[in-house]
């Protein structure tokens, strides 16, 4: 876990990294948990704690703003806060850690990396067993061939989790936010592997 950071600039930075890659375009703003998680900090009440000082003082100074009415739970940048972030980062002094959608790309790439090889050879396996249930005569029962359906469907889904994250998933940019179109949305979850 990285250290506390203790440059308002960087929470500041944290603060626009998340809102740039929030996830649902309709959400006004971030949680602490989402800033915290662009900072690469554990999500537990200590780091709260220790954050909780520099968070209020970009508050007090009319850095950040609470997103909605009424609302401590979404933040934002306030105009401010946007032109003190563009100042530091003219002054090239913020270097954040590696966003999390960064993160899960690498990790997943890594993993369909080090998995393709042997779902390849699942899916031959279960394609094997399916061909040998179709010279069976008479046909055999309708469980056997339910159970080869769902085996093949697994097999199939995971090379095809595994090529989509090794050759069709782009390396995101800090930007905006890396969201899969519809179709590609589960052949990101390489955790369910």
């Amino acid at each position: 876990m990285s250290p506390i950071p203790t440059s308002e600039e960087l929470l500041l930075a944290a603060i626009d990294r998340g809102y740039r890659h929030r996830r649902r375009r309709e959400n006004p703003g971030v949680r602490l948990a989402t800033v915290k998680d662009q900072l690469g900090l554990a999500s537990g009440s200590a780091s709260t704690r220790r954050l909780r000082p520099i968070w209020d003082g970009l508050h007090a100074a009319g850095l950040i703003e609470p997103s909605a009415p009424r609302s401590q739970r979404l933040w934002r940048l306030t105009s401010t806060g946007v032109k003190r972030l563009q100042e530091a980062r003219q002054g090239g002094e913020l270097k954040l850690p590696e966003s999390p959608q960064h993160r899960d790309w690498r990790e997943a790439r890594s993993a369909a990396g080090e998995e393709i090889a042997s779902f390849r050879d699942e899916l031959r396996a279960a394609l094997a067993d399916t061909a040998d249930l179709l010279v069976i005569e008479p046909p055999t029962d309708s469980d056997s061939w339910r159970e080869a359906g769902d085996r093949l469907q697994g097999a199939c889904s995971r090379v095809s989790w595994a090529v989509y994250c090794l050759s069709e998933w782009a390396e995101p940019d800090d930007l905006e936010a890396d969201i899969a179109p519809d179709p590609y949305r589960g052949r990101r979850s390489h955790r369910r592997w």
